[in-house]
């Protein structure tokens, strides 16, 4: 899959504030690209909604953000995973191996 095969939602107090993609994804967090001209607010507590464009399956994830960095109308953000045994035995194990606790890492960026 390339950095388009998941696909991500950030959704605070069920609002949803921004869609993007994963761009670099670990048991500890991920960094993703959305469509944003203001950054997001350091250590606001979010719902992070993975999925993969072909279907297999959603995982949602309860995160903080930790920075964002501006780019014309795209936001790089970096997340903080407040759970991450929700992510275990998900579809994401195709990319972070089986080892949780940090171990295991991903960048997606298409080659």
């Amino acid at each position: 899959m390339n950095s388009a095969g998941i696909n991500a939602e950030l959704v605070h107090e069920g609002q949803t504030l921004h869609h993007g993609i994963v761009w670099d994804l670990s048991w500890a967090g991920a960094c993703l690209l959305v469509k944003a001209k203001q950054p997001l607010p350091a250590r606001q507590g979010i719902q992070l909604l993975l999925y993969p464009s072909i279907g297999l399956g959603e995982v949602c994830v309860v995160a903080e953000t930790i920075w964002c960095q501006i780019h014309g109308d795209q936001c790089f953000v970096g997340l903080r995973f407040l759970q991450e045994a929700v992510m275990q035995g998900s579809f994401l194990h195709r990319y972070l191996g089986d080892e949780g606790g940090g171990n295991g890492t991903a960048t997606l960026q298409a080659a």
